[in-house]
């Protein structure tokens, strides 16, 4: 998580409609999601998972009884034991009395090698990199030489103002040099451009323009110095960590920030990224953890609150949301706080259905892989969780898989 320094988001604005005047802002399009990343190969081999409830995430009903069928790395079969026929040669797993789903897509993780496990123990099939470095790049070269890491996309090295937090940050104070970073990134094979805190507007207005020449989609922070709806206007992709919209709706980004809600302020923002197909993902986990590690108990938990009200406004508006924890970053968990972050969305008030929507569909979506992942279909690539409870009556049953296929292999 980044530094917490709030600023006034009034003063953003004025800068933001400074530029406008000036003519220096061209306004970016909604966002188009597009697959830059090479998939990774798929197994060979069948397999089949017998008499289980299949959660397929296409709707909210789930499905008992059924045998699934996977054949060199895809859904190939659906249905009641009586009508599909598993192949003589196929692994086995019984699914009796449990619950099969898909893989579950951490949308904003900080990716380190030794955390790949905790992520597969969690029922973790797919991951968003959001801070490249020369580790992230090599795990993404070993995947596509068919090593059994979770599939990987990645933004590229954070791009930042002169006053860089992180080691590695790619330090940018001019346009010209900002648009050569982007194309940089780009040609690199980078899946994202990450933007972050200092970032001088007119320079973050040159990333989003040349990021929409390039083909490539700019997530991360809202700048310090550029408003929310700023980013709107120039067609941020995705804003991680509520940011920008804290300065909005509450007193700053800080945890103390959140001490303070103004619901009406919060209804505006919502339409306005809703309107603009923009983003979010509230990484409510490292939220959490920050407020639990800076503020006392009842205040901790009315920042909280006021966090979870923002994101039900945003859901109840129609932003789409990504479920993302911030996993390996600071003191939050890889792997297993993905399970919280659904648990505090369904306490903001989503229920479990669209909760889990946001670790399946919407990631798949985001990700421009619909129809490839993010439901139990036939036709899709067999990233699988096994659960033994029913994770529509109860999100906690996420904390506990049993068992998990990747990309059509049995990982346990």
């Amino acid at each position: 998580m980044p530094s917490h320094r709030p600023r006034a988001a009034a003063s953003a604005t004025l800068a933001w409609l400074a530029l406008v005047a000036c003519g220096n802002v061209a306004t970016g399009p909604i966002h188009e999601p597009r697959v830059r990343t090479m998939l990774p190969p798929l197994s060979t081999g069948t397999l089949a998972v017998l008499g289980v409830t299949v959660v397929p995430m296409s709707g909210p009903d789930p499905r008992p009884g059924q045998t699934v069928v996977v054949r060199d790395g895809i859904i190939v079969a659906i249905g009641p034991a009586s009508e599909v026929e598993v192949p003589p040669d196929a692994e086995r797993i019984d699914g009796t009395g449990r619950w099969l789903m898909p893989g579950l897509v951490d949308m904003h993780v900080h990716l380190r090698r030794t955390d790949l496990s905790a992520y597969r123990q969690a029922g973790i099939t797919t991951l968003r990199s959001m801070w490249g470095t020369s580790e992230v790049a090599t795990l993404r070269n070993e995947l596509l030489a068919g090593a059994a890491h979770p599939t990987i996309f990645s933004a590229g090295p954070g791009m930042d103002g002169d006053r860089p937090v992180h080691p590695g940050t790619v330090v940018l104070t001019d346009r010209a040099a900002a648009r050569q970073a982007v194309r940089s990134q780009a040609a690199d094979g980078w899946d994202f451009i990450k933007v972050y805190n200092t970032l001088d507007p007119a320079v973050y207005a040159a990333i989003l323009d040349e990021g929409h020449r390039a083909g490539i989609a700019v997530v991360g922070h809202v700048p310090f110095a550029v408003s929310i709806d700023g980013a709107v206007e120039l067609g941020q992709a995705s804003v991680e960590h509520l940011t920008g919209i804290a300065e909005s709706v509450a007193d700053g980004r800080a945890p103390a920030g959140w001490l303070s809600f103004n619901l009406l302020a919060g209804t505006r923002v919502s339409h306005l990224l809703a309107g603009r197909r923009v983003w979010v993902c509230p990484t409510l986990t490292v939220l959490e953890i920050l407020a639990g590690n800076t503020l006392p108990p009842a205040s901790a938990a009315q920042a909280v609150s006021h966090q979870g009200a923002m994101v039900k406004a945003l859901h109840d508006a129609g932003v789409p949301l990504l479920a993302g924890t911030d996993g390996g970053y600071g003191r939050v968990p890889a792997g297993s706080s993905l399970a919280r972050e659904l648990e505090l969305m369904v306490q903001a008030g989503l229920t479990p259905y669209e909760a889990l929507r946001t670790a399946t569909v919407n990631a798949a979506t985001f990700l421009g892989l619909d129809g490839q992942v993010g439901t139990v279909s036939v036709g899709e690539r067999a990233d699988l969780v096994l659960l033994s409870a029913n994770p529509l009556a109860d999100i906690r049953a996420v904390r506990t898989p049993v068992g998990l296929v990747q990309r059509g292999s049995r990982i346990y």
